[in-house]
């Protein structure tokens, strides 16, 4: 076991504020006005740009900062405040000078672990004089982190008042926060927040391209989206890629696609366990999901686990307004499923999962949604 734990500094350094960063004055808005808390929770699917957003504002108002980005080391106690230590050490070189680096030994003896968290609080009273923001970036990547997340309730809790915490993640954190949400010391921006509204994909287009697409190729970017930041972020690179050239609509959606896919691809489907990979591709047959209809479809009885998962990690799966135990994919998302579907498996089987869930909906009284499943070749 390691005595020192080697600080990745990489991970202290924020992603930039690129040329297509985009002044969001809605966002900022609330941003500003959940400074006045203690933390605030930016919650989207992976792509939603909660980093570009969280590290432009900060920039943009003049606010220190420090910005950590997590993964799933950082579920290490140890690991997790020697990081904290030296990113705060960076901004203040004068931060806890009587610990050089902190070593498992300190974490095992009980009576240094409680007191680290107040040393680290005491500190921050002493040395902090502006507003500063501590930023943890992919949150969602430590897991059963117990320790981490103890601490983490205690600087919450005692934190001074020019001291704010953004939390970046994709699904809610495992964190005790109901008491310091009644005294409205907690703000949370979602996904649909985040998402671009039809105004705001307009500007972002307009400041980033010479010619502004038509009102109709602009309604057809927000449609297909949904407002969401990386899917603008393709089709932006695929309108530059073609260039002032004339180009058919087949043309664009076909290198938007391609684009879109493999970030799917390789950020999302890759990431999963065979089993949840397997339930994403064959599920995404249906228009609606339900725990029985894919326990029947798939032939087992953990659907109500996976949806749930899928809905709690913000994979691009919500629950049906007004439809008990009903889910959809986003229709992009959706997509894609269907295309990794077909090209992975041998047409003649595609066409069995076919008959197979028609005659399932037609058992749950879904004959119309069986009859359309047949007409469909994907």
């Amino acid at each position: 076991m390691l005595h020192n734990i080697p600080v990745l500094q990489s991970k202290l350094r924020p992603v930039s504020c690129k040329k297509t960063s985009f002044p969001r004055p809605r966002l900022f808005k609330r941003l500003s006005e959940s400074l006045e808390g203690r933390v605030t929770l930016i919650l989207s699917p992976p792509g939603g740009g909660k980093s570009t957003l969280a590290h432009h504002f900060l920039v943009e108002n003049s606010i220190e900062f420090l910005w950590y980005e997590m993964d799933a080391v950082d579920a290490d106690p140890v690991v997790f405040l020697n990081h904290l230590l030296f990113g705060l050490r960076r901004n203040f070189p004068e931060f806890l000078p009587q610990i050089t680096t902190i070593e498992y030994s300190h974490i095992k003896d009980n009576s240094f672990r409680h007191c680290l968290g107040t040393l680290f609080i005491t500190q921050l009273e002493l040395h902090v004089r502006e507003r500063v923001v501590i930023v943890l970036d992919n949150y969602e990547r430590i897991k059963n982190a117990v320790e981490v997340r103890d601490y983490l309730h205690f600087f919450l809790e005692h934190l001074p008042e020019n001291v704010h915490l953004f939390l970046l993640s994709t699904r809610r954190p495992n964190l005790s926060l109901s008491r310091l949400s009644l005294l409205g010391q907690v703000e949370i921006l979602d996904g649909q927040e985040l998402a671009f509204q039809p105004n705001e994909t307009k500007e972002f287009f307009s400041m980033c391209l010479e010619r502004l697409p038509s009102r109709k190729l602009l309604e057809k970017i927000q449609q297909r989206t949904e407002g969401w930041a990386t899917g603008l972020m393709i089709y932006l690179r695929s309108l530059q890629e073609l260039g002032q050239q004339h180009f058919t609509s087949r043309q664009l959606s076909s290198l938007f696609e391609a684009a879109v896919y493999e970030y799917f691809d390789e950020n999302i489907l890759s990431n999963q366990e065979d089993s949840i990979k397997n339930f994403l591709l064959k599920t995404s047959l249906l228009n609606t999901l339900t725990p029985a209809i894919c326990n029947r479809f798939l032939k087992i009885d953990e659907a109500d686990r996976i949806l749930l998962h899928l809905v709690e990690n913000n994979l691009f799966t919500s629950a049906n307004k007004g439809e008990r135990n009903a889910y959809q994919y986003s229709p992009l998302f959706r997509s894609f499923l269907k295309d990794t579907l077909r090209r992975s498996l041998p047409k003649h089987e595609v066409e069995m999962l076919h008959n197979r869930l028609a005659v399932i909906l037609k058992k749950y009284d879904q004959s119309e949604a069986a009859f359309h499943l047949s007409l469909i070749h994907i």
